[in-house]
């Protein structure tokens, strides 16, 4: 048993000498909420910046130990997980489709990969746009609002919701969360 301990020690102060990120929050009264945003719920709060920074360490001790104990995966930081990441992927098109876009492209004045690149950006923007008002139309279906009208702009990144004015005359519409 002395064994295991010790190797879940060390798996611990491995985990502890990486960089994580720790994010800390003041409050307006006074004091600090300090959280690791890699490991979810790993969390504490403390009146000045120093006691924050030891509380969130001996916080992390924890969250890492009982993870290792428990046999779940333990996530890396965030900046060691974006060094898997080289920005390169090989794709295999129709070549009906590569055709296109590289005429299609061409008509924009940039390359192939530019192009691509913009595309998936504004699919993926779309993807996240369509996430958030699903969740408003969800939160209102759940108030007996099924008539949001939402209209969006992707060129300028800003999202404009619209309410049928009969909603403003229920001041009993209450957001709970």
């Amino acid at each position: 048993m002395k064994n295991k301990d010790k190797t879940i020690e060390e798996k611990v102060k491995y985990y502890l000498s990486l960089p994580y990120t720790i994010q800390i929050v003041p409050y307006k009264e006074g004091g600090f909420f300090v959280s690791v945003k890699e490991l979810e719920g790993c969390m504490t709060e403390a009146d000045t910046l120093e006691e924050a920074y030891s509380m969130i360490k001996d916080a992390m001790a924890a969250w890492l130990e009982v993870a290792i104990e428990e046999g779940e995966k333990v996530p890396l930081p965030q900046v060691l997980e974006e060094e898997k990441y080289s920005g390169r992927i090989l794709l295999r098109l129709p070549k009906s489709l590569h055709r296109k876009l590289i005429e299609n492209a061409k008509e924009e004045g940039v390359s192939l990969n530019q192009y691509i690149v913009y595309l998936i950006s504004e699919r993926n923007k779309e993807n996240k746009l369509n996430q958030i008002l699903s969740h408003i139309r969800g939160e209102f279906a759940n108030v007996g609002m099924d008539e949001l009208n939402v209209e969006a702009d992707y060129l300028i990144g800003r999202y404009k919701v619209s309410f049928p004015k009969k909603i403003f005359k229920k001041p009993e519409l209450k957001w709970s969360h």
